[in-house]
């Protein structure tokens, strides 16, 4: 994967559907030990919950990852 000359890279479809990263989606990064982590915010207090997808919400402390939740 390539980062483009704007910053851009593209998520790959089976990663944001695993961590459940919809389209407005707030994320931010992390660096972590020389790696940067790209981690899902979660919702604003000012959004009800039931206006969030639950499928695959995670916590903004649940890195996206392949490992399994506990």
């Amino acid at each position: 994967m390539r980062i483009t000359s704007k910053g851009q890279v593209t998520i790959p479809q089976a990663i944001r559907e695993q961590c459940g990263l919809l389209p407005h989606t707030e994320v931010r990064f992390e660096r972590e030990e020389g790696r940067v982590l790209l981690v899902k915010q979660d919702p604003p207090a000012s959004a009800p919950m039931s206006s969030w997808p639950s499928v695959g919400v995670r916590s903004s402390k649940a890195v996206c990852g392949f490992e399994r939740d506990p």
